[in-house]
């Protein structure tokens, strides 16, 4: 399923001091990491991102926005080099407490500061969770004529 919002009405939102971009300089990959390995337990995903794909992303001009909690990594979201959104995870125990939502609006700010006019993104429509809370931030889905 393919999602986009228009954000030439956009204006930027206030996030939360423990939703953060982060880069390669300021990372703590020991954080990811153990983070990494909480969700292959949950989640056991075949395409999950290792760690040394975090540092070639980031090397290559992708943007990393983290939920720290208490100075650890507990979600992130991830903005590619194309300007799409990739892979947004919250742990399990901090779910439903809008943290995915208040990520969307950290990606969100950094695409209008990116003079972006629109985003788009793609998602798997089974899941619902993550369907709702896009279109709760305004996202809609594609119609292609």
């Amino acid at each position: 399923m393919r999602l986009e919002i228009d954000l030439r009405e956009y204006s930027i939102t206030t996030i939360p001091q423990y939703i953060v971009e982060v880069d390669i300089l300021t990372l703590n990959f020991q954080e990811l990491s153990d983070e990494i390995d909480i969700f292959n337990r949950e989640i056991e995903w075949s395409e999950m991102w290792t760690l040394e794909d975090a540092r070639d992303r980031l090397s290559n001009n992708w943007r990393l926005i983290v939920y720290r909690p208490g100075n650890i990594i507990k979600g992130w979201y991830w903005l590619d080099n194309t300007k799409e959104p990739r892979n947004m995870y919250v742990n399990k125990h901090y779910r439903g407490l809008g943290i995915a939502r208040d990520m969307q609006f950290k990606l969100l700010n950094i695409c209008k500061d990116l003079e972006m006019d629109r985003v788009e993104c793609s998602i798997d429509d089974w899941n619902l969770k993550s369907v709702k809370s896009l279109y709760s931030t305004g996202w809609s889905e594609v119609i292609y004529k």
